[in-house]
C-alpha cells in the first residue's frame, strides 16, 4: 500500500492539533482519565502517520546545507534563548532548595549540572545560528560538543524520574516525560547529523516531526494549567516550556529544510 507523503504529514498535523485542543479542555475541566488516554491515542496516531510520511522517502540530501538554511537562524537563536531561561529557572530551583522553599525538583547537584548543560546548549545553538545562511563559519567544528543538548535532556529525564507521578492519570507530568523522550531522540539525531556528511537519516525526519507533535501537547497543557492557575510549582517549569516550544518549532522547520531540498 502506497501513502501520499504530503497528505500523511497533513493528517499527522491535524491529529496533533485535535489532541492539543483536548489537552487544553482536559487541563481546565478535568473530564476524567478516559480523556487522557484519548489524547495519548491521538498522539500515537499522529506519530504513526509521521512515520509513514518519513518512510515514503528513499532519496535525501544531507541534513545540513548551511548556505540555504538562513531561515533556521532565528529559530536556532530562539532555542538558545529558551536554554538561557531554562538555566535561570534551574538556578532559582537551586535557591529554593537551599532556602527550604520547596521540596520538589530533584537535588541541587542535579539542578546545577542541568543549568551548566543548559548554558552550554545555548552556546551550541548560538554557534549554529551563526552558521545558518553563512558558510564562513561551521558550527559542526564544535565536534562532540554538539551532544551537550542531548546530555541536558538526559539530565532533565533523570530529574523527572526523581518525582512521583501516576503515568497516564497525571496528564501534564506524563506529557512532560513524553517530551523528554523526543527531546533526547531529536538532539541525538541533530548531533549525529552534524558529524556525518551522508544523506539525512529517516530517523532524523521522524524524530524532528515527533518532537513538534509532542511539544505542541506539552506546552498546550502547560499554558492551560497556568491560565487555570493550577499549582505554584509551574513557575519552575517556565524555562522548560519555552525550551520545548522553541526546540519543537526549530525541529519542524529543520525537517522542512531537508524535505524541501529533496
Amino acid at each position: 500500500m502506497r501513502f501520499n507523503e504530503s497528505l500523511t504529514h497533513i493528517l499527522s498535523m491535524i491529529t496533533v492539533v485535535v489532541a492539543g485542543v483536548l489537552v487544553c479542555v482536559q487541563t481546565v475541566l478535568a473530564l476524567g482519565v478516559g480523556v487522557n488516554y484519548s489524547i495519548f491515542t491521538l498522539l500515537l496516531l499522529s506519530l504513526v502517520l509521521m512515520f509513514l510520511a518519513c518512510h515514503k522517502r528513499e532519496q535525501r540530501q544531507p541534513a545540513f546545507d548551511l548556505k540555504s538554511a538562513g531561515k533556521l537562524k532565528l529559530y536556532a537563536l530562539a532555542v538558545a534563548g529558551g536554554f538561557v531561561v531554562e538555566m535561570v529557572c534551574d538556578l532559582l530551583g537551586i535557591y529554593a532548595l537551599i532556602t527550604g522553599n520547596t521540596t520538589a525538583y530533584g537535588g541541587a547537584g542535579l539542578l546545577g549540572a542541568t543549568a551548566v548543560c543548559a548554558l552550554l546548549s545555548a552556546f551550541v545553538f548560538v554557534m549554529a545560528a551563526l552558521s545558518f545562511g553563512d558558510a564562513k563559519y561551521d558550527f559542526r567544528r564544535l565536534s562532540y560538543a554538539v551532544f551537550v543538548p542531548l546530555f541536558w535532556s538526559m539530565l532533565k529525564m533523570a530529574q523527572a524520574l526523581t518525582e512521583y507521578i501516576s503515568v497516564g492519570r497525571d496528564l501534564l507530568p506524563t506529557l512532560k516525560l513524553i517530551s523528554y523522550i523526543f527531546l533526547m531522540a531529536f538532539f541525538y539525531c541533530f548531533a549525529a547529523e552534524s558529524l556525518r556528511h551522508e544523506p539525512a537519516m529517516k530517523s532524523t525526519l521522524f524524530f524532528s516531526g515527533a518532537m513538534f507533535n509532542a511539544g505542541v501537547l506539552y506546552y498546550a497543557g502547560y499554558l492551560s494549567a497556568v491560565t487555570a492557575r493550577q499549582g505554584k510549582a509551574l513557575i519552575f517549569d517556565i524555562g522548560l516550556m519555552m525550551t520545548v516550544f522553541c526546540v519543537s518549532h526549530f525541529a519542524i522547520f529543520f525537517r522542512r529544510s531537508i524535505v524541501d531540498r529533496c
